[in-house]
């Protein structure tokens, strides 16, 4: 029997529409509706190192202060090679 994932990038994709500024409360209450819909892994958009904008260049505490309740689902993100080398 094949198992399927389901993967939401609303956040990471939509990104590119709204240069990667969401209301923290919209974030919260997708997250927590994906979740609770068993959705198994949400992007949350792009983890860097390099400063930029919140979901674009985000790191582990700025992803901490918008998440701060359990999540069921991985939280994913993409990276962009060269803010690494």
């Amino acid at each position: 029997m094949t198992q399927f994932k389901i993967l939401d990038c609303t956040l990471r994709d939509g990104g590119y529409y709204t240069n990667w500024t969401f209301d923290q409360s919209l974030v919260r209450s997708l997250v927590r509706s994906l979740d609770s819909q068993n959705v198994d892994i949400i992007e949350m958009g792009y983890k860097s190192p390099v400063k930029g904008g919140p979901y674009r260049k985000c790191n582990d505490g700025f992803i901490s202060s918008i998440i701060d309740f359990e999540v069921k689902a991985e939280l994913a993100f993409m990276i962009d090679v060269k803010d690494y080398v």
